[in-house]
């Protein structure tokens, strides 16, 4: 199937399903990295930080699950011409990291709380577990998950830069593809 398209002057946009699922994630990432940070600094109510936490990781899950099957049924538009051969290598890699990270890091977040023996509940709902209760199960867990979030920090990081000196830097346009398309007057 097609994906409508519009020009940006070097490129195509991103279709418009794909821009609503890119910056919804983009907000719940945020937050969930931020509340990740009230969780390991102590800060606010803990319980409370922890279900808006879980919840907004299962958020992410099914975001990621919906932006992956976008992604495999729209091709996406064309990388831009001042995106040279390894510029798009990188791009790709990580990009491809991205999407791992945005499927790996909560699930073993919800398998994380299924191994302390705790129930999820987001919106009154129990959620199932999906790994038996362990303390062992638990530490090993814990530790990836920490892992995973530096590492997709790190790569929120690299793309917020790479996406500033595309737009700041070179003025490609390349992060208009990701915006709706402006309508400005028409000519007479």
């Amino acid at each position: 199937m097609a994906v409508v398209q519009t020009r940006t002057g070097d490129g195509e946009r991103f279709g418009l399903p794909a821009q609503i699922l890119h910056w919804a994630m983009a907000a719940l990432i945020l937050a969930m990295l931020a509340l990740g940070a009230m969780l390991v600094g102590y800060l606010g109510d803990y319980p409370t930080v922890l279900r808006w936490h879980e919840g907004v990781g299962l958020a992410v899950l099914l975001l990621a699950l919906l932006r992956v099957g976008n992604r495999l049924w729209r091709s996406p538009p064309p990388a831009p011409a001042s995106l040279g051969g390894p510029e798009r290598i990188v791009a790709a890699l990580s990009e491809a990291a991205m999407y791992a990270l945005f499927l790996a890091q909560p699930v073993v977040g919800w398998a994380l709380v299924s191994a302390s023996g705790a129930p999820m509940l987001v919106g009154g709902f129990r959620v199932p577990a999906i790994a038996p209760t362990s303390i062992h199960l638990y530490g090993i867990l814990r530790v990836a998950h920490s892992l995973l979030a530096y590492a997709l920090l790190a790569c929120v990081v690299a793309h917020v830069g790479a996406v500033l000196f595309h737009t700041l830097g070179l003025r490609d346009g390349l992060l208009a593809r990701m915006l709706p398309a402006r309508s400005g007057p028409k000519a007479d």
